[in-house]
């Protein structure tokens, strides 16, 4: 929810930045839904509640009781209770766990919980390095909780998550630096004199993020598990599994290295004790990429990270935006 300092002229408004086409006018308030129903608001001169809905259900009555009469709602009405005490801008509810986020000036500020214990088993220490000079940086101190017997499949490949983790170790880091060198070939085919088609080949350098993935597992069980896949060909990440970079593969001790360029030197970078986070530098994403320079033109900084305590991890993060004296709102959907 959010306040309103201008009910007159929001609706063109809302048409322009969140495609809600359709609205319908109530004495006491204006109820609007975007075509795919999956955005829907109300709104009176104060304030106003936006809902985002995967499952397309009608949300007009409980939106219209909490805009109305929120002390009077009925708890238990799908959560309303954690809705009603809630005073931030966005409140995202999923079982018992919660995140909360609130729109102010240069920045969005987020905080949550979130519960655990049957899906994640917690790490009890972290040895993930933050490098400073990372484009952006995803660690998780942990292993997911998983039915015995369960696979998946990614490009015709199935996995199997009882292999994977009886491997893996509880840590997985992400680091996406500035650029690197890649090259590739470039195959064509042209006519010769006698008018047949033969194959030609190029070799072309392609400017492309560096990456370096990092999986603490047992020994060399989950590099065996995935050179038995033909996901690992050749101490590389075969291309016909993931043909978009080319990816060294390298064991190293207790640790599994997934890179595109030098590994780095970790005993330089200053250690952190943050069980999970993630750290986008948008002002070098932007750099690197033209689509992420139009999307994300407003955005400096995002930073989330999570800290647990027993059953329960603790959720803190921000999203620094251009203009310090700007309310982020206002920057997310220029």
């Amino acid at each position: 929810s959010l306040k309103i300092k201008d009910s007159v002229n929001i609706e063109p408004f809302l048409k322009r930045k969140l495609s809600v086409d359709s609205f319908d006018h109530q004495e006491a308030y204006t109820y609007g839904y975007s075509n795919n129903k999956k955005c829907q608001l109300i709104y009176n001169d104060d304030r106003i509640y936006m809902a985002f809905s995967l499952k397309k259900q009608n949300l007009k009555d409980q939106l219209s009781e909490l805009l109305l009469n929120p002390t009077s709602m009925d708890s238990d009405e799908v959560k309303i209770d954690k809705l009603k005490n809630s005073e931030s801008d966005i409140s995202a509810l999923f079982g018992e766990s919660r995140i909360h986020a609130s729109f102010n000036s240069g920045q969005l500020d987020i905080q949550g919980t979130l519960y655990s214990a049957n899906s994640l088993e917690i790490r009890s220490s972290n040895t993930t390095c933050f490098s400073p000079n990372a484009t952006a940086h995803a660690w998780l101190a942990g292993t997911p909780v998983v039915n015995t017997g369960k696979t998946f499949e990614w490009n015709n490949v199935t996995f199997s998550w009882d292999s994977l983790l009886s491997n893996y170790d509880g840590l997985i880091d992400l680091k996406i630096a500035k650029s690197t060198i890649q090259q590739n070939t470039i195959i064509t085919y042209e006519y010769n004199d006698d008018f047949e088609m033969v194959e030609t080949r190029e070799l072309k350098n392609d400017t492309v993020p560096k990456i370096h993935i990092k999986i603490l597992s047992k020994n060399y069980g989950m590099y065996d598990y995935l050179s038995r896949k033909q996901v690992i060909r050749e101490k590389s990440i075969n291309q016909d599994f993931f043909p978009l970079y080319k990816l060294s593969v390298r064991q190293q001790d207790s640790i599994l290295h997934i890179y595109n360029a030098n590994l780095p030197n970790e005993a330089e970078a200053a250690q952190h004790d943050e069980w999970s986070g993630l750290w986008i530098d948008f002002d070098q994403l932007s750099k690197q990429s033209v689509i992420f320079k139009e999307k994300f033109k407003n955005f400096t900084s995002l930073k989330i990270i999570g800290n647990p305590d027993k059953d329960v991890i603790s959720i803190e993060g921000e999203v620094i935006m251009k203009e310090t004296d700007v309310n982020a709102f206002i920057q997310f959907i220029k």
